[in-house]
């Protein structure tokens, strides 16, 4: 990768200043003066990621059950569940297609279900659907 150094002008540059290099000048990391500080290593923030949710004691086997034929209102049901819960699947329609099964397989891992393609008594308790 390469970087600029002091003493060049990149063409992303050239085309901002119309003064030479003086905007490089003027950055601390060139030697130039700046009104704020930089912190040090110490003083930097870090940002941890978010743990995830703890998974529940434990499904059953009866939760993990596909239901045969969960219905188009069900499945609509689901779908919009989905969606307020921000795995967008589409506008909700009663038909399980490709995005139905990529927010139901991203839901199940964020709340660390068993991941499959069908929808489950545990799904429709975790998504609150009736």
């Amino acid at each position: 990768m390469r970087t600029l150094s002091r003493g060049t002008c990149g063409l992303a540059l050239s085309l901002l200043v119309t003064s030479g290099c003086t905007l490089l000048e003027e950055l601390p990391a060139f030697g130039g003066a700046s009104s704020e500080t930089v912190p040090s290593p110490s003083e930097r923030t870090v940002r941890r990621p978010v743990a995830p949710e703890p998974a529940p004691d434990a499904y059953t086997a009866a939760d993990l059950e596909p239901i045969s034929d969960p219905g188009v209102d069900v499945i609509r049901s689901v779908q919009a569940a989905l969606n307020e819960r921000g795995f967008a699947v589409g506008r909700p329609d009663g038909m399980i297609g490709a995005q139905t099964l990529r927010g139901m397989r991203l839901f199940k891992v964020a709340r660390r279900m068993p991941v499959n393609d069908a929808i489950t008594p545990g799904l429709l308790t975790e998504l609150e659907v009736p």
